[in-house]
């Protein structure tokens, strides 16, 4: 049998009843991307002799529409679902609805008032008074290709310790940070990014296909991760014992990366904290970086913003909030040269905010740690929410 297969003007002929073999061409090769690569400038970028604060409300108004979704956002609608005594804290299982008119089930760990009971008669009597109020973190959980567990990563006994240790071993030398910060005082917030732990788990390569067809459906997976973190915020600080001037939030890896853009458009978060996932943009957008291969990126890339603004130029909204910034010499997702000039640059914007307006960045680059939680940096961290 003969086959004829037209391409264009030019026809192919095989006997066999096959396609003649084709390498078929590299994404990173093709010209039109090259060529947007070659002319990629961030033009909403601040200029200098540019009013800053004129400047960062036109960006946050950019960053906002880049996620799509409803402009205004829903009322938040909540119902507790149980709470255990852990001993120093107690730990809520709440199910609330974000964004869209769905349920997902989110936890939360209240510290007890010195005589024991505060914390067990607040829920149910949120009018007594007076009511001790507490310090407040909203945690934003890591990627790592593990979809298994996404809250679990942060809070020990979960349903899920079989995948949660090792995952505690591998990257926060063991510990469960939202214990920590009960211990330490600190009401801890936590829920699952789309596709992780009980609102999964996807497959690695499934993430492009909720991406195109949330896009389908006039929606962003980015943008919709970003607005849920938006209002978790806003559900911490509505909690009656929560001091509203001492809400913070803190973000390991693709967790980081959340921690800016909330700070930038949140009036709740106060503090922030990434570890483990700040640079430049064209640091990371190599040929065979993540952040160039699609999957995982889908969940950060919102259409047409990084053709206006770099990660630094996001954090920069945040100012004159207090960061803390975080990353190790040897993580291979953090390019040191990118990360060096991302924090200088986000410095520079600081100190043109306001006079020795950087000394409200703080910046930590460990020689001798890759993509991790430590215990070093663990301390660090809460020393800086404490302050």
């Amino acid at each position: 049998m003969l086959l004829k297969v037209f391409s264009g003007s030019a026809a192919a002929e095989s006997t066999s009843g096959q396609l003649s073999a084709q390498s078929p061409q590299q994404v990173s090769q093709l010209p039109e991307l090259n060529y947007l690569r070659a002319h990629s400038a961030f033009q909403a970028q601040w200029q200098p002799k540019q009013n800053f604060q004129s400047w960062q409300q036109q960006a946050r108004q950019l960053l906002r529409q880049s996620y799509l979704g409803p402009s205004e956002l829903p009322a938040i609608k909540a119902e507790l679902q149980s709470r255990e005594d852990m001993g120093q804290w107690l730990r809520e299982r709440w199910r609330v609805q974000l964004v869209l008119p769905v349920w997902q089930e989110v936890w939360l760990l209240r510290p007890k008032a010195k005589t024991g009971k505060q914390a067990v008669a607040l829920v149910d009597s949120i009018a007594a008074a007076p009511i001790q109020q507490y310090p407040a973190v909203l945690l934003l959980h890591d990627h790592g290709a593990e979809f298994r567990i996404g809250k679990e990563k942060w809070f020990s006994h979960s349903e899920k310790m079989a995948i949660s240790q090792p995952w505690s071993q591998r990257y926060f030398e063991g510990e469960f940070f939202a214990d920590k910060l009960a211990a330490a005082g600190f009401i801890v917030l936590a829920g699952d990014a789309p596709g992780f732990g009980q609102r999964g788990p996807l497959h690695f390569d499934q993430q492009q296909q909720l991406a195109a067809n949330m896009q389908a459906q006039g929606y962003s997976l980015a943008g919709l991760i970003a607005l849920e973190d938006l209002q978790m915020a806003q559900f911490l600080k509505g909690q009656a014992d929560v001091d509203p001037q001492r809400v913070s939030a803190v973000g390991f890896s693709f967790g980081a990366y959340r921690v800016w853009q909330l700070a930038a458009l949140s009036s709740v978060i106060q503090k922030a904290v990434g570890v483990g996932w700040f640079n430049e943009l064209n640091a990371l957008r190599t040929a065979d970086g993540n952040f160039s291969k699609g999957q995982s990126s889908w969940l950060m890339i919102h259409p047409g913003l990084f053709k206006l603004l770099d990660i630094a130029d996001i954090a920069a909204l945040a100012i004159p909030k207090p960061l803390l910034i975080i990353n190790g010499a040897k993580d291979p997702l953090m390019p040191t040269a990118g990360w060096l000039r991302a924090t200088r640059r986000l410095c520079d914007l600081y100190n043109e905010a306001q006079k020795n307006g950087c000394q409200q960045l703080e910046t930590k680059f460990w020689q001798d740690e890759g993509h991790v939680f430590s215990l070093a940096t663990q301390q660090l961290v809460i020393a800086f929410l404490k302050r």
